[in-house]
């Protein structure tokens, strides 16, 4: 009988794989809650604090870190080979590789937004663009998203979200600026420049 090929896991990409990461991040979006070893953790990596043959991603942050040099010395050996099994990668191409994908999430706003102070109008629409949709507090929403100022009904919903998160609900709660670091759409860098 033929073994069925294990089918990737969405909500664990990294798993069976074994990161390293050197260096501090000189960006790293708050929508993630975590240091970014923590969030490959979350996406199923085992993480190690030594670069070794059995890593399989090593993670570089643009700024210096403990043992980021060596590292780098030691990365460039593991794949002078024709087939290297390591794979390097900058932040940038991290925090790509852990970008949300927004599209059809669903999204609620609470409170009264500094980016958007007359109604939600324009954080829907900046959801919107980045492929999410508006959405209720129930136990189906992905995002809620609270403003920094009063509004109507703003504790009463965060509570129902609160509840609904104890019940078995995966809603996340975002403050203003982190949910304007998620939705930012980066422009990509032209070649040579």
């Amino acid at each position: 009988m033929a073994t069925k090929k294990q089918e990737k896991n969405p909500k664990k990409p990294f798993a069976n794989q074994r990161f390293a990461f050197f260096g501090e991040f000189s960006v790293w979006p708050s929508y993630h809650g975590a240091l970014p070893a923590q969030v490959a953790q979350r996406l199923g990596a085992r993480v190690q604090d030594k670069l070794d043959d059995q890593v399989d991603v090593v993670v570089f942050g643009d700024l210096r870190g403990t043992g980021r040099a060596e590292a780098k010395k030691k990365a460039e050996k593991l794949t002078a080979g024709k087939k290297p099994k390591l794979t390097v990668l900058d932040e940038a191409a991290f925090r790509e590789k852990v970008r949300v994908d927004l599209k059809g999430k669903r999204f609620a706003f609470v409170g009264g937004f500094d980016s958007s102070p007359e109604d939600h109008t324009l954080v829907l629409n900046m959801a919107q663009a980045a492929g999410g949709v508006a959405g209720e507090v129930d136990e189906a929403l992905d995002y809620l998203v609270v403003g920094n100022r009063r509004g109507p009904s703003k504790v009463a919903l965060q509570n129902r979200a609160e509840k609904l998160n104890e019940a078995g609900a995966e809603i996340v709660k975002l403050g203003e600026t982190a949910f304007l670091e998620l939705v930012r759409v980066e422009k990509p860098k032209k070649p040579g420049g």
